[in-house]
């Protein structure tokens, strides 16, 4: 059985600390690269809601413009406002909420 020199031993030690401290570097890297991996899912899944949010938005401001157009069956010009503003909102709806996906 051989047994190490004094500096075979240094050497070998020497080469440990070397290659321990490429595995902290590369187990850096890794937790880096999924802490950044999870901050760009969070935002996307952010934007998604914040995009359905707007689109359940349009619509619910539609319906109630819709509503409002109705109650105003003998003044002309408000029904005509209304029904404008219900249009406004659904054509930003589709335009924004079914052209995005």
């Amino acid at each position: 059985m051989h047994a190490p020199t004094p500096r075979e031993r240094v050497a070998a030690q020497a080469r440990a600390r070397k290659e321990q401290g490429f595995v902290s570097e590369i187990e850096s890297a890794r937790e880096t690269a999924k802490r950044s991996a999870r901050a760009e899912l969070k935002r996307r899944d952010d934007e998604r809601e914040a995009h359905a949010a707007r689109c359940a938005s349009y619509q619910e401001r539609a319906d109630r413009a819709d509503a409002d157009a109705r109650m105003h069956l003998r003044r002309n010009r408000y029904k005509r406002d209304h029904e404008a503003r219900a249009r406004a909102l659904r054509d930003r709806y589709f335009s924004e909420c079914f052209a995005a996906d």
